[in-house]
C-alpha cells in the first residue's frame, strides 16, 4: 500500500479527531486524567473526541488497542494496524494514533506546498 493511500485511508478513518489535537495527550490516560475540553477550544474538543473514541474502543480498559478492539470500534484504524503499529508492538496506544495523524498533517502540508 503507498503512502498516499495509506495517508487518504487515515483521513477519512480519522477525520472527526482532526489533526489539531496531536499534540499534548498523554499515551494511556485513566479515565479521571482526561484532559477536559473548554467549549470553545477546538484542540481541546478533538482530543476530547480521542479519548472517548478510544476509550471506547479499548473495551478491557488497558489503554492499548488490539486488532481486534480497533476492527471492532474503530475499522478505519483497523485497516492500517500494521503502518500504524510502527514499533510491531502487536498493539495501538494513542500516541500511535496520534503519530500517525501528525504523519498525516505533516505529508499533506507537503504535498500542498508542491502544489
Amino acid at each position: 500500500m503507498t503512502t498516499k493511500s495509506l495517508l487518504a485511508a487515515c483521513t477519512i478513518a480519522l477525520l472527526s479527531l482532526g489533526t489539531a489535537c496531536a499534540q499534548g495527550v498523554q499515551e494511556q490516560p485513566q479515565p479521571a486524567q482526561q484532559e477536559p475540553a473548554a467549549p470553545n477550544d477546538h484542540r481541546g474538543q478533538m482530543i476530547q473526541r480521542l479519548n472517548q473514541r478510544f476509550s471506547e474502543a479499548d473495551v478491557n480498559g488497558d489503554g492499548m488497542l488490539s486488532r481486534e478492539e480497533a476492527a471492532a470500534k474503530m475499522p478505519g484504524v483497523a485497516a492500517h494496524f500494521d503502518q500504524l503499529d510502527v514499533d510491531h508492538k502487536g498493539y495501538l496506544t494513542k500516541r500511535d494514533v496520534l503519530q500517525g495523524m501528525r504523519k498525516l498533517a505533516a505529508d499533506r502540508k507537503a504535498e500542498r506546498m508542491q502544489e
